[in-house]
């Protein structure tokens, strides 16, 4: 998972994520906490981002952090958001494109960001229209 976590991590630096809330849980050394958020994309597309992260500790220590599940508020605007875009722009899911390696071995999260985020109103445009 670790270059799910690294992915998560420049989408949400290029993306501007913010907290809204978090509510942890510990047991036998395992935090395991639910964080509310927001960003740029998420202002636009009109959901919040309720994500579930594991940290592990011992002896005072934090020894992972580990990004177990995303879903979104209202659900499911973000899953057609995404294959509205595949449709579009299946060029930057292909090897070379923006998004090539999305959220498993993608090596440009930033610009995959904020290339969703360019075209946000685009896509609302076109639901609008619908």
């Amino acid at each position: 998972h670790f270059y799910e976590d690294r992915y998560l991590q420049g989408w949400g630096k290029a993306l501007n994520y913010r907290e809204i809330s978090r509510s942890c849980e510990v047991l036998s050394g395992v935090a395991s906490c639910t964080v509310e958020g927001a960003d740029d994309l998420g202002d636009v597309l009109g959901v919040t981002f309720v994500d579930r992260f594991e940290i592990r500790a011992a002896a005072g220590r934090v020894e992972e952090i580990h990004f177990v599940s995303n879903s979104t508020v209202p659900e499911g605007v973000l899953d057609d958001y995404q294959a509205w875009l595949r449709s579009m722009h299946s060029d930057w899911f292909a090897s070379g494109g923006v998004c090539a390696g999305f959220f498993r071995l993608g090596e440009t999260p930033e610009e995959c960001a904020l290339a969703w985020l360019e075209k946000a109103p685009v896509y609302l445009a076109t639901v609008a229209g619908e």
